[in-house]
């Protein structure tokens, strides 16, 4: 796949925009994974198990995502572009694969106010 400079200038620039959004967001409250039917301590133990378990997923499906769009020809201006937004795309897919795992367990997101 071949990406010309602008676009991968406004990639970057609509990335950073919406990241700069999700921070300003997040300051003003929090999530937590919570469920009522099991003790707190398995919060703990199952959030540590779903984090692992899709961030070994999301590098694996990097890896091979990285293979095959891997370019036939040397270094390109772009390549550190792109690199960065799939380090981003696959932030992403952590976080869903993460949420997928934990709402399977039967955890729900809560939000609370970042006072709380």
């Amino acid at each position: 796949m071949h990406f010309t400079v602008t676009t991968v200038v406004k990639a970057a620039v609509i990335s950073a925009g919406l990241l700069g959004f999700v921070a300003a967001c997040a300051e003003k409250t929090r999530t937590s994974w919570e469920n009522p039917n099991l003790p707190w301590e398995q919060w703990r133990v199952d959030q540590a198990e779903c984090r692992k378990a899709a961030e070994e997923r999301a590098e694996r499906d990097f890896s091979l995502r990285q293979m095959e769009s891997a370019p036939p020809s040397a270094y390109s201006r772009n390549e550190p572009v792109v690199s960065s937004l799939n380090r981003f795309d696959a932030q992403r897919q952590i976080d869903r694969l993460f949420a997928n795992c934990m709402t399977d367990r039967g955890y729900k997101q809560v939000e609370r106010s970042a006072e709380e």
